[in-house]
């Protein structure tokens, strides 16, 4: 086919959209389905010069799969060695083996398997991982494992090709779509059907995605058996409507991959299909095909590999939020960067007469064997001690509290624990105390359990990660989450127990009421995605105050059906939460620094008063109706400006809200000081 500008343009637009939506622009929340867009181009292209050559009777999958070494990997794999050299030193040690393994998952092309391990892409952590992006590439060479052998044995018959390419499209998407509805054990589908039912796998899983490249590959088979461009200025600024729109009004809360995503899709289709040079240069269509965009769209391979490392690069440094000029600083840099890439890198392994096919093949082989050869040594073999001092290394190891110690006693959203099988903390004994909380009550058991031991008696931990001690509310537009039943059967448990005579609430209480991460105002925005709850009568989100309102709703109903079975009520009041993970930057800053204070990693008390002042004043007004005893937990890590995320060096967090070791014993040793004073 030839060259269209217009395609260039539109892979400008795409890679704008992309990077602006990594840094944050307030106004380009839908800007991750550049990618999207990205797999319909990509799928249009290739099946267009693969029928080019087989028309021609020139195809050759050798050839072909030479083409896509010589356009993907030389710049690819200079993007993952310079990335490996810059974060090797800002990097702790973990940090480094994770970024090893990611980097062979990206060279062996199963990276968007590799990221799914990782959880959602909207979650903040893993969008500061310097190469979650691979994992569209990884979706399109497996893609292109497979397709161009389609081709092959269907040259002579381009309408069943057809057939079957808007087949398998057309399965993609309903199980992109529907695949929420399915389960791995029998029956195999969900008693309750839900139209928007997308697995968790979709974003990243290859059956889910592969819709919007063959969405591409038909448009492009369709136009070559009709042999005739359609040219339409009208439906070509409809598909540029189509995809602004979408970038502008999708969030990370859409439902996508989905029907829903079938909008940008078909804006580029459009595109592709009824854009042409007559209208392009005319007219508002200049706003779409200028010299910006078509110069962007050209380095937009290298662009789009170098983004996302640079961008990371200087958050890990900074721990800020970027100004508007200082994000407009970064994509500077990056499209310099880019430019050079393009010019020296990507360009020169395209000419056959600088590398023959015989070399590019050597080059991809060897460099990529060596390269995995070298990454499993970091992962596996290299020796790190003398990279970091002791006090670095043990200021880092408390990042590992959660992983390397049995939390098992505790529910989640994969894991249902009955209330009735709860566990028992210290001596096997009738208990008197019972614990109800989320996870921020689990990561403290060890050390209440130790508590306990020095007592002689026992406690039942009744906790549930993700869910709030509260009646009749639900996690929002996730079913995983079964929170009213599990506090209604603890209630049951209470009222059957008549041992018990102390409850003590500990949740995290201000997370749990306004469902958003906490932002600390001085660059620490903690990683994690919203998380609502709203009446199991609901099927919407409430706005703010209604939300509110239903959850102190439910929360005081959970208090009172406890209270009128006798029992004694203590309310652990709210932690600071600091916004950055604690071990591993603190360990960073000394690394750097050579020396770190006590302010070092400290938020604003100013900033956790207002965080908390809602629940704080719930709980006061509560307190005398039923007769709460409230737990403040202030003076063990503020002083009358500051809260601080260590003691003497040591992570009072072993992430940004959860408690380390050190953390726990503090709190267990509040708790019982408050709930024994007159023992």
């Amino acid at each position: 086919m030839d060259y269209r500008k217009d395609i260039d343009c539109l892979r400008g637009i795409s890679v704008i959209a992309v990077i602006l939506y990594h840094l944050k622009f307030e106004y380009f929340s839908g800007g991750y389905l550049g990618v999207d867009i990205f797999f319909v181009i990509s799928g249009f292209l290739i099946t267009s010069v693969i029928l080019k050559d087989i028309n021609n009777r020139n195809f050759s999958l050798t050839r072909f799969y030479e083409r896509r070494i010589r356009r993907i990997f030389p710049a690819l794999i200079f993007v993952l060695i310079f990335t490996y050299i810059f974060f090797n030193q800002i990097y702790l040690e973990n940090e480094l083996k994770e970024l090893g393994r990611s980097i062979i998952s990206t060279i062996l092309f199963y990276a968007n398997f590799f990221f799914l391990e990782a959880g959602s892409y909207f979650n903040p952590l893993n969008e500061r991982q310097p190469l979650l992006h691979t994992w569209s590439l990884s979706i399109e060479e497996q893609f292109y494992l497979i397709f161009p052998l389609l081709m092959l044995i269907f040259r002579n018959n381009l309408n069943r090709l057809l057939k079957y390419t808007i087949f398998f499209a057309a399965l993609s998407i309903l199980l992109s779509q529907f695949g929420g509805n399915l389960k791995f054990r029998y029956p195999f589908v969900e008693d309750n059907f839900s139209f928007f039912s997308i697995p968790k796998f979709a974003f990243y899983f290859t059956l889910t995605r592969i819709w919007e490249i063959l969405a591409g590959c038909a448009l492009a088979i369709f136009l070559n058996k009709n042999n005739r461009k359609i040219d339409n200025k009208y439906l070509t600024l409809v598909g540029y409507f189509f995809i602004i729109f979408s970038i502008l009004y999708f969030d990370k809360n859409t439902f996508h991959p989905s029907i829903i995503t079938i909008i940008p899709v078909i804006g580029t289709i459009f595109i592709l299909t009824f854009s042409s040079l007559s209208f392009n240069k005319k007219g508002i269509f200049i706003i779409f095909n200028n010299i910006l965009f078509l110069k962007i769209g050209l380095i937009s391979y290298s662009l789009y590999l170098w983004h996302q490392p640079i961008y990371q690069f200087l958050n890990q440094i900074y721990f800020i939020n970027f100004s508007l000029n200082n994000k407009i600083l970064i994509i500077l840099i990056m499209i310099i960067i880019s430019f050079l890439s393009y010019k020296f890198i990507e360009q020169p392994f395209r000419k056959k007469n600088v590398f023959n096919r015989k070399n590019i093949y050597i080059i991809y082989i060897s460099s990529s064997f060596l390269a995995i050869l070298y990454f499993l040594n970091v992962i596996y073999y290299k020796d790190f001690s003398k990279k970091y001092s002791d006090q670095i290394v043990d200021i880092s190891k408390h990042r590992n509290y959660y992983l390397e110690n049995d939390f098992n006693c505790s529910s989640n959203a994969e894991k249902y624990i009955s209330p009735n099988t709860a566990c028992i903390l210290g001596k096997k004994k009738k208990s008197e105390l019972a614990f109800i909380g989320d996870s921020h009550l689990d990561l403290i058991t060890k050390e209440l359990e130790k508590k306990l031991i020095t007592k002689n008696i026992s406690a039942i931990q009744y906790s549930y990660g993700g869910c709030v001690p509260a009646l009749n509310l639900k996690v929002f537009n996730d079913r995983r989450y079964q929170c009213s039943k599990y506090f209604d059967e603890v209630l049951e448990q209470l009222r059957l127990n008549t041992n018990l005579k102390k409850i003590i609430l500990f949740s995290r209480w201000s997370f749990n009421l306004t469902g958003e991460r906490f932002n600390n105002q001085e660059g620490g925005i903690e990683i994690g995605e919203s998380h609502y709850f709203i009446s199991i009568n609901q099927s919407n989100l409430p706005n703010i105050e209604a939300r509110e309102n239903i959850i102190f709703g439910g929360i005081e109903n959970f208090i009172e059906k406890i209270y009128q079975n006798n029992k004694e009520i203590f309310i652990v009041m709210p932690t600071p939460e600091m916004g950055w993970e604690v071990p591993n930057n603190l360990a960073r800053v000394l690394y750097f620094k050579k020396n770190i204070n006590k302010k070092t990693l400290s938020i604003s008390k100013e900033v956790f008063i207002d965080r908390n002042k809602k629940i704080k004043n719930f709980f006061n007004n509560l307190k005398s109706k039923y007769n709460l005893k409230l737990i403040f937990l202030d003076d063990i890590f503020c002083d009358n400006t500051r809260c601080y995320s260590h003691k003497k060096n040591i992570p009072l967090f072993f992430d940004d809200d959860h408690m380390s070791s050190e953390g726990a014993k503090l709190i267990s040793l509040k708790i019982f000081n408050n709930i024994f004073e007159k023992d």
